[in-house]
């Protein structure tokens, strides 16, 4: 039986007990990998990148995720982020702009929350990332 994985946002659900092989998570100082079988496991997720391996034969998936937590089980992998994107759904443009506005921002460093400005800035670097592995690029 396959591991099966599910992607809550406050807006929608993106992925709904999907089978996989291997889910990639982004946690604090690094990665980790879950397989089916897993010990039972709640972990914060960092801005980063999902990997999700098929179950068999179909295309990896690449999705950025912003700041959540994810539940692991034998079985499934719950993930419960703020905001996620497949690769696909990312606009690579408006990801770059935001990239920009937040370097802008932290080059002048006047009137600024940093701590916000470099957020933003890994929230638009992931995008970026994650478009450009999906595309091969």
């Amino acid at each position: 039986m396959p591991l099966n994985v599910t992607i809550l946002t406050p807006g929608r659900c993106l992925l709904k007990e999907t089978p996989c092989r291997q889910v990639e998570l982004p946690v604090a100082g690094g990665r980790i990998g879950v397989l089916e079988n897993h010990t039972p496991l709640v972990t914060p997720l960092e801005v980063g990148e999902i990997r999700i391996l098929p179950a068999e034969g179909e295309t990896v998936q690449y999705l950025a995720i912003s700041s959540g937590m994810a539940e692991v089980t034998p079985e499934r992998v719950l993930i419960t982020v703020h905001a996620a994107e497949s690769a696909e759904e990312i606009d690579v443009a408006r990801a770059q702009a935001a990239r920009e506005r937040a370097e802008k921002r932290l080059r002048e460093r006047a009137n600024l929350d940093i701590d916000r400005a470099e957020l933003a800035m890994a929230r638009a670097a992931n995008r970026l990332r994650v478009a450009r592995r999906s595309s091969g690029l």
